[in-house]
């Protein structure tokens, strides 16, 4: 399995696929999150999509800090998406 800092560097050289495995390696645990906050399926999803939206407009500007440091970002884009869409129902 890749290394986040090389899932960062494929994304951001545009090397096929790795916006694909990027969601593919979070997809699972972002739509747990929106679960848990939601307790829909169906906004879990909405969540899921907002979230990796998000996610893929801004990896760009996120700064590496370490392994893990990805998966943190990310969990908390996810957390505050589900909480917006709390929010606006």
């Amino acid at each position: 399995m890749e290394t986040e800092l090389e899932l960062l560097n494929a994304i951001r050289n545009g090397k096929r696929g790795a916006q694909q495995r990027l969601y593919e390696r979070y997809a699972g645990m972002a739509m747990a999150i929106g679960q848990r906050y939601t307790a829909d399926q169906d906004a879990a999803r909405d969540v899921v999509h907002d979230s990796f939206v998000k996610i893929l407009t801004a990896v760009g500007k996120f700064r590496y800090q370490g392994e893990g440091s990805l998966k943190a970002w990310v969990t908390s884009i996810v957390v505050h998406c589900a909480i917006d869409s709390i929010k606006d129902h």
